[in-house]
């Protein structure tokens, strides 16, 4: 995912607010009561949060696309889905300006959909005892994975 327009990420998302995210996540932790010292980040993109996080904990991040970098550039994106079974696929059309000039590309992402009971059962198969926070940090909901034992 993000295979052309992995050298914009950070302006594709630079709406978001990592820092306020962070402090969230942060809470989140606090609250649990518990002495938590790592954290994974499983679609980090090009790791925000965890510069935000770095202090507290240690934090690993993963992405499927190593390449990611930040630019100073002006975008607008347009986006189809639609679904397909068990598929949600979204058409990307991306205008991006740049000191150089005006560029075009589209992108195409396939992504599974997955119930919440299929990927609890999935985090349990994997050895994590798992819970799932319906509302989460952003409003999309948020798992929990602790490792059994």
């Amino acid at each position: 995912m993000f295979d052309v327009s992995s050298k914009y990420y950070d302006t594709i998302y630079s709406t978001k607010n990592y820092k306020t995210e962070a402090e969230q996540i942060h809470q989140y932790i606090t609250n649990e009561r518990q002495e938590y010292k790592t954290i994974l980040d499983v679609a980090c993109g090009t790791a925000q949060h965890a510069f935000y996080l770095k202090d507290q904990y240690l934090v690993d991040g993963i992405d499927l696309n190593p390449e990611f970098i930040s630019n100073d550039i002006k975008m607008c994106r347009m986006t189809h889905a639609r679904r397909q079974g068990n598929l949600s696929i979204l058409k990307l059309d991306y205008l991006f300006g740049t000191d150089s000039g005006i560029e075009y590309f589209t992108e195409e992402h396939r992504m599974g959909l997955f119930t919440v009971n299929d990927l609890i059962h999935s985090f349990m198969q994997a050895g994590f005892e798992v819970e799932y926070d319906e509302h989460g940090l952003i409003g999309r909901g948020m798992y929990i994975a602790r490792k059994m034992g």
